[in-house]
């Protein structure tokens, strides 16, 4: 079975580039542009990693990143988030509330941030 990511992110394009990159690399690819269709997501679908933009409609990253580490059936899912925003208070908010890496967006094209994922899930 492969291995299925979720990435939340409103800019279609890179939505579209990150999608086919992972699919390139034999994942299983779901995707959302919002808290809600997250959240519908992970009800329904077995996810084993999470790419997370910060600035979204509604609900902002920070705050579906805390839903998730709340959540004791989510908790254990590794999230990465990959965001413009690239100070070292936006990226130390994100490690304090359960994230496992910060990535800024212009710094790494869609290939090192699948490169990434799949070093971290072997």
């Amino acid at each position: 079975m492969n291995k299925t990511i979720l990435i939340i992110e409103d800019e279609q394009l890179l939505l579209n580039l990150l999608t086919m990159k992972f699919k390139k690399f034999g994942f299983d690819v779901e995707s959302a542009i919002d808290a809600n269709e997250a959240c519908s997501l992970l009800q329904k679908k077995e996810v084993h990693f999470i790419l997370l933009d910060i600035l979204l409609p509604g609900i902002d990253g920070y705050a579906i990143l805390k839903k998730l580490k709340n959540d004791k059936k989510l908790k254990h899912i590794p999230v990465i988030v990959v965001s413009n925003l690239g100070g070292v208070d936006e990226k130390d908010k994100a490690k304090n509330l359960g994230a496992l890496d910060f990535i800024i967006k212009a710094e790494h094209s869609p290939t090192d941030i699948a490169e990434r994922v799949r070093k971290i899930l072997g």
